[in-house]
Parts: structure tokens; C-alpha cells; sequence
């Protein structure tokens, strides 16, 4: 990580932090190139104790946490625009919020309650991030939930069960359905036999098992016709 120095003022800095990533611009050419990085935040120096008994104890040093890496500056139309990637590696509390805009107004503004402050078309920017556009906020008064939201890894792998859940269930149920047709069948089968055998017990022996063995032949024809059609 090659680090530069590059003068963000309050305004700029405090954009990049409220997601608006939009590129930079300076009337001269900035001493920066592509891949040039600058660190906005810093983990804090600590020690943490390996051995209680000695007391024992190591550095760990401090860390950036979020930092910007420039792409090679363009001159345009006499400015210098200087883009750039956030790279973030903290793990904000994620928590529901109350209201969807980052500055926990109740809604979007659609009136401007001065004249004066209504910027130029096109330049107004609400600061919203892929968390803040979610409904996810820090904490305070903004949350109305007390627990932690679940991280997006853990979002995944709820739909990815509940998904593989449902097609198992889907096909448990095919199953099932396919089975109690069957079986609706073969009741149906054995009820149709057992009036023929009544219809024809005043038959002599041999004219029964001659016409109940023509009437399995059609059933059993019926049967393959049947499946051929499904196939």
C-alpha cells in the first residue's frame, strides 16, 4: 500500500464517509498517481495479555480501516478530476433504523423551507450508503431494534436453506401425491373387480375367469396407452 499525502478538506472528507464517492476535483495536477492510496481511519494502538500468571503481554499495532485508492488523475475541461475506490474493512453494529434517510429524517424532503438553500439542479446528493439504503443504522435513538442485524454472509446462507427446504418439501410432496394416486388406483381397481365378481357370480367358472381375463387384458392395455401418453 503506497501512501501519499493528499489534503481532503472537512467538506470532502466527511462526503466520502456519507457514501458519496464522486470523483475529486482540483484546478492543479495533484501529486498522486493510480494505485496511490490515502488512509481516512486508523485502528487504535493496544496491547492484549498472552499470560496472565507473567503478565505477559503484546503490541498490536494499529491498522487501517478506511482508505482510498486514486485512479491516475484526468484533466477535463481545465480541472483535474482525481477518482477514487473506498476500501472499508470495518464491521459497523448493524441495527434496523427507524426511519430510511441516514440523517434519520422521517421521510424524504420534498420541500425546501428556504428559498436560498435549494441547491442547483443536479448537485443536491442525499448521502446514502448500501447500509443506510437497507434500513441498517449505527445506534442511538435511530434503532428501533436492540439486537444486532445478522451480517450479509449469514443472510446468504439463510436463503440458501430455506431455498434447498423448500424444493425438498416441493418434492416430498410430489412423492407423496404421486403415491396417493397410486394407491387411489388400485382401490379403485379392486372396488371395479369386486362388483364384476358379483355382477357374474351366476355365471358357470369357466365363462368368469374367460371374461374377468379379457377385462385385465383391456386394463392392462389401458394402463401402457396411459403411459405412453404421459411420456
Amino acid at each position: 500500500m503506497t501512501q501519499v499525502s493528499f489534503a481532503l478538506t472537512r467538506a470532502e472528507r466527511r462526503a466520502i464517509f456519507d457514501g458519496d464517492h464522486r470523483a475529486l476535483r482540483r484546478d492543479r495536477r495533484p501529486a498522486v498517481k493510480g494505485g496511490d492510496t490515502l488512509v481516512l481511519a486508523w485502528t487504535r494502538r493496544s496491547r492484549q495479555v498472552v499470560d496472565r500468571e507473567t503478565g505477559a503481554v503484546v503490541e498490536i499495532p494499529r491498522e487501517p480501516t478506511v482508505w482510498i485508492e486514486f485512479r491516475e488523475p484526468e484533466l477535463r475541461e481545465g480541472t483535474w478530476l482525481i477518482r477514487f475506490v473506498v476500501r472499508d474493512s470495518r464491521q459497523p453494529l448493524r441495527l434496523l433504523g427507524a426511519a430510511p434517510s441516514p440523517r434519520s429524517a422521517p421521510g424524504l424532503k420534498t420541500r425546501w423551507r428556504d428559498a436560498d438553500d435549494v441547491p442547483p439542479r443536479g448537485e443536491h446528493h442525499e448521502p446514502w450508503t448500501p447500509e443506510t439504503e437497507r434500513g441498517y443504522v449505527a445506534g442511538g435513538r435511530a434503532a428501533i431494534d436492540s439486537a444486532e442485524a445478522v451480517d450479509d454472509e449469514t443472510l446468504r446462507g439463510f436463503v440458501a436453506r430455506a431455498r434447498h427446504d423448500r424444493a425438498e418439501f416441493e418434492r416430498e410432496l410430489a412423492e407423496e401425491s404421486e403415491e396417493m394416486e397410486e394407491e387411489a388406483r388400485r382401490k379403485k381397481e379392486r372396488a371395479i373387480r369386486d362388483r364384476l365378481r358379483e355382477t357374474l357370480k351366476d355365471l358357470p367358472a369357466e365363462g368368469q375367469v374367460s371374461l374377468l381375463a379379457a377385462i385385465e387384458r383391456e386394463i392392462k392395455n389401458a394402463q401402457i396407452a396411459a403411459g405412453q401418453r404421459a411420456a
